[in-house]
């Protein structure tokens, strides 16, 4: 059990658990800069691509709410 401890102090307290944080930050920076990027095109085409669905599960028209819907594109 003294072992585990000791590694955790040497490997990642305090460094590793300011090194995690950062990275997380990062990582949802980097997907809020790329949501924000793909979800600048039409707004009614990205509406119209999830109606069907969104009627489907949720019983609502997403042309008449407040929502942003960002497509992913893969090549």
């Amino acid at each position: 059990m003294e072992l585990a401890h000791d590694y955790y102090l040497n490997y990642f307290l305090p460094y590793g658990l300011v090194f995690s944080v950062l990275y997380c930050l990062l990582h949802m920076a980097f997907w809020t800069l790329v949501a924000g990027y793909l979800s600048g095109t039409n707004i009614n085409q990205r509406l119209r691509y999830v109606q069907d669905s969104f009627m489907k599960y949720y019983g609502q028209d997403p042309m008449e709410l407040n929502i942003v819907i960002a497509q992913y594109w893969v090549p």
